[in-house]
């Protein structure tokens, strides 16, 4: 009986992280869980039969067996061809896994030619430095970036402000702060500027960014309120902390 059940168990686990994967409609993930035999031979029948044949079917097992599966593609792809490009695509890779530094070294490689200057990679070389702790480097690419429309109210923008904060730079970080800090936008680079308030004691400023974020979702007409739902609650956990 164990024999049987573990293949099962396997296609059900599959099947499922396909469906996941592929943002497939509810109903799926329910009839693998609750039908896990039967559910899942309707489920690989609907949206493989027609349409792929074995070799994708087996990819797509590997990919899920395989939580490295795509990162060893994109090393396989820069061994073969060692492209600015690839190298890009490899080091994004290595970012979403948490892997900060082998992420950098590839974005360096990348530091010439028409890549030289480029914003993009210098927005990510930012991102990838300040997540290794080089706050000197971080500074270093912010600093080039400044006066790029694309950076002005970016998520690398916000590590370059911290960058600068844990340089001791505290004016440069609040300039830095201050630019992002407009209404009914920026929400997420507002509340870092609370954060950053916070760690400099100064509570009542905070309270009171925090409190004129919460007027400003509090205002906005229903449909816009429940898309920032999220960071609505986040906004109201900070101002209660304080």
């Amino acid at each position: 009986m164990f024999r049987l059940y573990t293949p099962i168990l396997l296609l059900q686990a599959i099947c499922v992280w396909h469906a996941y994967k592929n943002n497939s409609e509810q109903k799926w993930i329910y009839l693998i869980v609750i039908f896990p035999f039967i559910g899942c031979l309707i489920y690989l029948y609907f949206h493989f039969s027609g349409k792929l044949n074995i070799d994708n079917i087996t990819e797509t097992v590997k990919e899920a067996v395989n939580n490295d599966y795509q990162m060893e593609q994109l090393e396989k792809e820069n061994r073969f061809a060692d492209t600015a490009a690839n190298k890009i695509r490899l080091g994004d890779e290595y970012m979403q896994k948490g892997r900060y530094a082998d992420a950098l070294q590839m974005y360096e490689s990348c530091l010439n030619g028409i890549y030289n200057d480029d914003p993009e990679l210098l927005r990510k070389l930012i991102q990838a430095n300040y997540l290794t702790e080089d706050y000197k480097s971080t500074i270093e690419f912010g600093k080039q970036l400044e006066n790029d429309y694309g950076f002005k109210n970016s998520q690398e923008r916000i590590a370059y402000a911290w960058a600068l904060f844990y340089e001791n730079k505290l004016e440069e970080a609040e300039q830095q702060f201050i630019g992002m800090d407009l209404q009914f936008t920026n929400y997420h680079h507002r509340m870092e500027f609370c954060k950053m308030l916070i760690e400099q004691n100064r509570l009542s400023e905070a309270k009171d960014k925090l409190g004129r974020m919460k007027q400003e979702i509090e205002h906005m007409d229903a449909p816009e309120r429940r898309a920032k739902r999220k960071i609505y609650s986040m906004i109201s956990e900070m101002y209660q902390e304080i």
